[in-house]
């Protein structure tokens, strides 16, 4: 194998060797400059064309599901709750039936005929 010199200043040896031992995966200082030249070479070379389109593709996917969330979200807001629906049939029935039912004196809200259902069962 053959042998190549490089010489750096002692801050960047300082810090590749702080880099590599953060990290495992990397054993050596000569790993290290390997590593960095290989993927230099690869990355000129054109080979890493695929891997940004697909880096690409993904931010694409991952802002396209941020936008269906919000839309969700924004649905979700939308969408009446159970007690305003209550709300809202209690006033249009009582606004139907009280001219019927007001001189009777028997008129409910549905508010009211649904609890003495519920209690009924």
């Amino acid at each position: 194998m053959a042998r190549i010199e490089v010489r750096v200043n002692e801050d960047t040896k300082s810090e590749w060797e702080t880099y590599v031992e953060e990290r495992p995966g990397i054993p050596s200082l000569s790993a290290l400059v390997r590593i960095g030249v290989t993927d230099y070479i690869v990355e000129d070379s054109g080979e890493f064309e695929v891997e940004e389109k697909l880096i690409e593709q993904n931010s694409d996917l991952i802002e396209a599901v941020e936008t269906v969330e919000r839309q969700v979200g924004k649905t979700r807001a939308d969408i009446i709750e159970e007690e305003e629906i209550v709300g809202l049939l209690n006033s249009a029935l009582s606004a139907y039936f009280a001219p019927i039912y007001e001189d009777s004196g028997e008129f409910q809200t549905a508010g009211e005929l649904v609890s003495e259902v519920d209690d009924e069962q």
